[in-house]
């Protein structure tokens, strides 16, 4: 576990806001301004005014915390959106803007005491994945979980179509590929555990 020592910590333990969670809950709808109430356990919660228009692209942030702003109103502020020509030639990709950084990206995160959200590249210290801060033995273990609860289930949601004129559509191609890292992490965390009870055996 020793990277965290640096100063960095993992993603899963903070708060963030993944452009594919609206998406699914249809906050960011083309033509329409939604409303939302996002919260974390312990957290304060954040509410957001989501305006998709011909104009521009944004999130309005509305943050209900006085005590960490120490003032008699909401910090608000805005986060823009770009929309990308997909690379498939059909439709296009929704990125967040980072404020700090102008950088692309799919998720925003709110850590190290910082009043707003922004992307990764926007912090000095550094945001990790899971996988990053586990040790060798649990890597495995670790990556097996994160195809089956999390990258299979997106992928799976992608497909429309298994086929299309007798060949593999592209998501399905991802899919299928994703399932056999699955598989090979699944042995490769069988033989560690192989390696480990042998190593325990031996030191008896």
């Amino acid at each position: 576990m020793g990277r965290t020592g640096t100063g960095g910590i993992v993603d899963e333990e903070i708060q963030r806001i993944d452009l594919s969670y609206l998406l699914k809950n249809k906050l960011l709808v083309k033509g329409e301004k939604r409303y939302a109430k996002l919260s974390w356990t312990g957290e304060a919660s954040v509410s957001i005014i989501c305006e998709y228009n011909e104009y521009d692209i944004h999130i309005k942030f509305i943050h209900h915390n006085y005590e960490v702003y120490n003032d008699a109103t909401n910090h608000t502020y805005k986060i823009y959106l770009n929309s990308v020509p997909s690379n498939l030639g059909n439709g296009s990709v929704l990125y967040f803007i980072c404020p700090v950084s102008g950088k692309k990206c799919r998720i925003l995160y709110r850590c190290f005491g910082s009043p707003i959200f922004k992307s990764r590249y926007g912090y000095k210290k550094r945001i990790y994945y899971r996988s990053q801060v586990v040790c060798k033995r649990d890597y495995a273990n670790t990556m097996y979980w994160r195809y089956n609860d999390t990258v299979l289930p997106k992928l799976e949601e992608r497909i429309k179509k298994e086929h299309y004129r007798g060949k593999p559509t592209k998501a399905q191609k991802d899919y299928e590929n994703a399932l056999f890292k699955k598989r090979e992490y699944d042995n490769m965390r069988f033989f560690n555990m192989m390696d480990y009870g042998l190593s325990t055996l031996k030191k008896k």
